[in-house]
Order: structure tokens, then C-alpha cells, then sequence
């Protein structure tokens, strides 16, 4: 005889096993968000002055950057004026 026909069928209530199935969708966030909890307590949060001094970093590069577009555009199109 094969395991196949050893093995015990159990009969379930529709009911009774979306019951389950939502007890087990709900565990699984509970975890989740147990596991995100674990995981925030490993970060190395940046300290104050290092958000400020990235802060100045990004907001000056922005501005130069955008200072040497503004430039290019004003000298190609002043060129495509003298030419066309």
C-alpha cells in the first residue's frame, strides 16, 4: 500500500478555512511589522550636523549646477540666434 493511500483526509468548513487563511494573513503582517520594528533598531541613524552639512552639500551643487545649465542655454541659444 502507498503512502498516498495512508494519508489522512481531513474535511474543513468553507467557512472554517477562509477563518485560517485570515488568521494566518494576519500573522503574517504582525510579523512583518515585528520584523521591520528589529530591523530600524539596527540602522545608524545619521546625527544632526551630518544631516545639516549633505543638506548644504546638495542645495549648493543644485544651485551650481543649475547656474551652468542656465548658462549653456544662454550661449546656445544666443549662437543659434546669430546663425539662424
Amino acid at each position: 500500500v502507498g503512502l498516498q493511500n495512508r494519508m489522512l483526509r481531513v474535511r474543513v468548513l468553507p467557512g472554517l478555512y477562509f477563518f485560517y487563511m485570515g488568521i494566518g494573513i494576519i500573522m503574517k503582517v504582525i510579523n512583518f511589522f515585528k520584523e521591520s520594528a528589529a530591523e530600524l533598531k539596527k540602522v545608524v541613524w545619521p546625527s544632526k550636523d551630518d544631516v545639516f552639512s549633505s543638506t548644504k552639500v546638495v542645495l549648493i551643487s543644485t544651485v551650481v549646477i543649475a547656474v551652468i545649465l542656465g548658462l549653456f542655454d544662454y550661449l546656445f541659444t544666443s549662437g543659434m540666434n546669430l546663425v539662424f
